[in-house]
């Protein structure tokens, strides 16, 4: 569920949780923290709310840049699941190592604010990639994808689990679409369809 942590002179958002917690903490008291929570009608009614803000986003407002994420996420899950905890890894040192210098705040504010919303949008683009791969209609898989949603985050322990997993995972995959893009010279690099034997 979202919330907001003080850190600080700074107050950022995170995700709440009592399951997985990150923690970025330095002697002169400055934290970073970042949690994943699930269980309870609260939890259960934020993680839906989310998935139908950010998944109606993506899916009525960026239909060829999902098609590409949710394909990409589906045919190579390991590679996205690898740059997925190599961004959060980076991200935490990036912030430990923001916050014992003199300009600490104006770095490792910003890099959990970025932080916070890439794995936002890494459990929606993954409930999507579920709600797809069973409803291949994109209006019933977006619907499929906010009653999941609703379920990952009112199940104690498991639901957090696998929310934690889906973050990771599809904020990796959407990195790979990036750096895709990047190497292909930018706009000519996301013109090309999904590949072949993916999601339609």
């Amino acid at each position: 569920m979202v919330g907001r942590e003080s850190m600080g002179e700074v107050t950022a958002p995170t995700l709440r949780s009592g399951v997985s917690q990150l923690l970025v903490s330095t002697p002169g008291g400055f934290n970073v923290q970042i949690r994943w929570e699930s269980g309870g009608v609260e939890s259960a009614l934020m993680t839906a709310s989310l998935t139908l803000v950010v998944g109606g986003l993506l899916v009525f407002g960026s239909r060829t840049h999902t098609e590409r994420v949710t394909d990409r996420i589906r045919r190579q899950p390991v590679r996205s699941c690898l740059l997925g905890l190599g961004a959060l890894i980076g991200a935490v040192a990036l912030m430990a190592v923001g916050v014992i210098s003199v300009i600490g705040v104006v770095i490792a504010a910003p890099v959990a604010i970025g932080l916070f919303f890439g794995l936002v949008y890494g459990v929606v683009i993954c409930l999507l990639t579920v709600g797809h791969a069973v409803r291949p209609d994109w209006g019933q898989a977006y619907l499929l994808a906010v009653v999941l949603a609703a379920v990952v985050g009112g199940v104690p322990v498991v639901g957090g689990l696998l929310a934690f997993a889906f973050s990771i995972v599809g904020m990796g995959a959407g990195i790979d679409l990036f750096l895709e893009y990047w190497n292909r010279g930018g706009a000519n690099g996301l013109d090309t369809p999904p590949e072949s034997g993916g999601v339609r």
